[in-house]
């Protein structure tokens, strides 16, 4: 079924096939009766799915706003991951579950101990963000794609984004940092893995930059709206004792709170804005 899925993107491609290797781990440590290591494959198989889902409804979304939140959350979310894998790295310590020979290694093209084990879901766990990273890339793709129909500098601060912390390269190092994982070559990892974080969370940072650019003709405009609200239920208030005009008046008001609710729906983070 997997097969099944058209993909434009070769992080769309690249999850689909990390997937479907994950789950025949899965089957296979199930046939081996390690039931330990399939409960963990299907898990991991499980959110990596779930990625793949919220990347493809947010690429086929029509609704600019609602992509660039997405963008913006995943950058966020891998930044934060990225993190907690640079800070388990710490002084180069081995991953949990290493035995206590691994740790006298060589940390530099060790070969033997090192690579095993934890440091190998390490790297795996690696991969896997860089994956995100570069489904992240597409969908910044799409949406420099679309933001000269937007109103705002939405388009330049994309833009900028893009040319100064690019996601696509983001990805690469990514890809770099687990290779070197994989070899044993901790230091330069650990190196590598600091250096993304810092990457990513000026991306998050950009990205949320160019959402509250994108919202601001609509914060304003739903001000106006609530200040001609406001205006019209005093207006209504002086009317009931005069009875004049009451229906009108309800009416009226009626349109206007139906038009700020089609403008909160666009954005939740506006209605806090106005609270």
């Amino acid at each position: 079924e997997l097969e099944s899925i058209q993909c434009d993107g070769g992080g769309v491609s690249q999850r689909l096939d990390q997937a479907s290797d994950t789950m025949q781990r899965g089957a296979d440590r199930f046939n081996a009766n390690e039931l330990p290591e399939a409960s963990k494959n299907g898990l991991r198989a499980a959110d990596q799915l779930e990625a793949l889902s919220s990347h493809l409804g947010a690429m086929n979304s029509r609704d600019f706003a609602e992509r660039l939140e997405q963008a913006q959350r995943s950058a966020e979310r891998i930044a934060e991951q990225q993190k907690a894998i640079a800070q388990n790295m710490q002084g180069s310590e081995p991953a949990k579950g290493l035995n206590e020979t691994s740790k006298n290694a060589p940390q530099e093209g060790a070969s033997g101990e090192r690579g095993t084990s934890g440091t190998q879901e390490r790297a795996q766990e690696q991969e896997d963000l860089a994956t995100e990273a570069q489904m992240l890339a597409e969908l910044m793709k799409s949406l420099r794609r679309d933001a000269g129909r937007e109103s705002g500098e939405v388009q330049q601060r994309l833009d900028q984004a893009n040319t100064e912390t690019p996601p696509r390269e983001i990805a690469s190092r990514m890809t770099d940092a687990a290779e070197s994982m994989r070899s044993g070559r901790d230091a330069a990892a650990k190196q590598q893995a600091d250096g993304i974080v810092d990457q990513l969370q000026n991306l998050a940072k950009s990205l949320e930059a160019a959402r509250k650019e994108h919202s601001q003709p609509q914060l304003k405009e739903m001000m106006a709206l609530e200040e001609q609200l406001a205006t019209l239920q005093e207006e209504m208030k002086q009317s009931e004792s005069r009875n004049d005009g009451v229906e009108d008046f309800q009416e009226k008001s009626k349109k206007l709170e139906s038009r700020l609710q089609r403008l909160a729906s666009r954005d939740k983070k506006l209605v806090e804005a106005l609270k």
